[in-house]
Parts: C-alpha cells; structure tokens; sequence
C-alpha cells in the first residue's frame, strides 16, 4: 500500500503534524506496517516516520502556493505510473480537513482503486439505465476525466492540508498567548505577596527596633 501524506514543514501548530503520525500508525496497525510505503508531502511527518522505521519513498517541501496546480499534476503523474506498474493494490491519502473552523482528524482515504458510491453502485446493479456506450469514444474521455478526478483529489488533500495548517497554528499560538497571561498573572500574584510580606516584617524590624529604645 503506498501511503501520500499531507502535513507540515514546521511545528508550533498543535498535534497537527501528530494526528497525521497518528493516522499512519493506525493504518500500520490495521494493514501491517511493512505492507506501507510512504511518500510525505511536509518533511516533519516525513522525517519522523523515516526514524520509526517505516519505509518513505520521498519527504519533500510542502511547495510554494503559486507552485500547488503545477506539483500536484506532477504528482497525480507520478502515482499514476506507481499503479499501472501493478506495484500497488492501494494508495491511499492522508491529511487533516477542515469542518467550519474545526480541524477533523484525518483518515486514511483510498485514491486508487476508485470506489464508487452507494448510489451508483445501486444504478450499475441495475442495469445503468438505457443508454447506448460506444467504447471506441469513451475509453479516452474516461481516462481524461478520471486523471482529472484524481488530481482534483489530490489538490483537495493539499489545500484542506494548507488551511488545517493555518488554523491549527492559530489555536495553538492563541492557547499559548492565553497560558502566557496566566502565568504571568501568577507570577505578579506571586511577586506582590513576596513583596507585601518583606515590606511587613521591615516594618514590624523597625517597630521592634524603636520599642527597644
């Protein structure tokens, strides 16, 4: 089973980068972990698995936002080529999406082989209808559509990882901006006892000090 990722470059953005870890691992329960092979987009996952003895392909860079449309195609390309070599039953991707302003923990979702849904599976049993295939004209526009439908997954995979990303810095650098004011509310708290107390045994010094004269 090769195995795309989609996290970060850097840390400081929550169990972000762990929850894809996470997905890894349970997936490496479920199939086996030397049944997977990884390739990491966003080299801290990358570089992590790459230590815990898992096989990775490839880390690289996240690319560059103007770079997205161009790495992808490439991509979609070259896992293409992975699958027709029959090398791979399944390859699957990993990455964090968002739900509103909530980022889901990711699961590991099969790209290839393509797995139709419910209802269409139900129209196929069916008969599909009453239509005429010509499959001289259809074989390239399926091939067509399908690679364009797998890139588009692809990108939908680097775009929620993108801004999964951007939120989870978010809360994480608000979480530590609101523990900060406490600590530092507990340290003026702290100080100003301390204080309070030398001030009065300063003076009850004092008091003593002229009560014996």
């Amino acid at each position: 089973i090769l195995v795309v990722t989609f996290a970060s470059d850097r840390g400081l953005c929550g169990p972000y980068n762990s929850n894809v870890l996470n997905a890894v691992r349970w997936l490496a329960n479920e199939k086996g972990k030397d049944n997977l092979e990884i390739k990491a987009m966003g080299i801290k996952v990358g570089s992590v698995l790459r230590r815990r003895g898992f096989k990775v392909l490839s880390s690289e860079r996240r690319p560059a936002w103007s770079h997205f449309g161009p790495r992808i195609q490439e991509l979609s390309r070259e896992l293409l080529e992975l699958w027709n070599s029959g090398e791979y039953r399944e390859i699957r991707l990993i990455y964090s999406h968002l739900r509103g302003m909530t980022v889901v923990r990711p699961e590991p979702a099969v790209w290839l082989p393509i797995e139709p849904t419910e209802g269409q599976a139900e129209e196929s049993r069916s008969g599909g209808g009453d239509y005429f295939i010509d499959e001289a004209v259809t074989a390239p526009v399926l091939a067509q559509a399908v690679q364009r439908y797998l890139t588009n997954e692809l990108l939908t995979g680097l775009l929620q990882s993108e801004a999964s990303e951007h939120v989870a810095r978010m809360v994480a650098m608000d979480n530590a901006t609101r523990n900060a004011e406490e600590l530092y509310s507990t340290l003026q708290l702290t100080y100003n006892k301390a204080r309070q107390a030398k001030i009065t045994q300063e003076i009850c010094e004092i008091v003593a000090g002229a009560n014996a004269v």
